[in-house]
């Protein structure tokens, strides 16, 4: 081994000598949970069976029956279904509405 091997090798073992003076605390055995904390989870639970208690007993009314929609199409009497084209009017002789203005310019 050469120095530079030496003195890393040193160098760690003074760190493991160090680390093994050390003392670590022992983590605590229980945790505990304060005030609305501890309810918190049986509040969801309670919730979630309420909810699924109701869809199963509401779920069969949803097939109940089938509607029919029917629509009636009318129109009134004073109300003219005629055409507002000119039927005279042709591809030949049509003029576009904006004409006029390319024309008085």
């Amino acid at each position: 081994m050469n120095d530079d091997d030496k003195m890393i090798e040193g160098f760690f073992r003074q760190m493991q000598e160090k680390d093994a003076q050390l003392t670590i605390p022992s983590p605590p055995e229980t945790i505990a949970i304060r005030g609305k904390n501890r309810w918190r989870p049986l509040a969801v639970a309670a919730s979630v069976l309420l909810l699924l208690f109701a869809y199963l007993l509401y779920r069969g009314d949803e097939q109940a029956e089938d509607y029919v929609v029917e629509i009636m199409l009318t129109h009134p009497p004073d109300i003219s279904t005629e055409s507002l084209a000119d039927e005279e009017a042709t591809f030949d002789t049509w003029e576009s509405p904006t004409q006029s203005l390319i024309e008085d310019f």
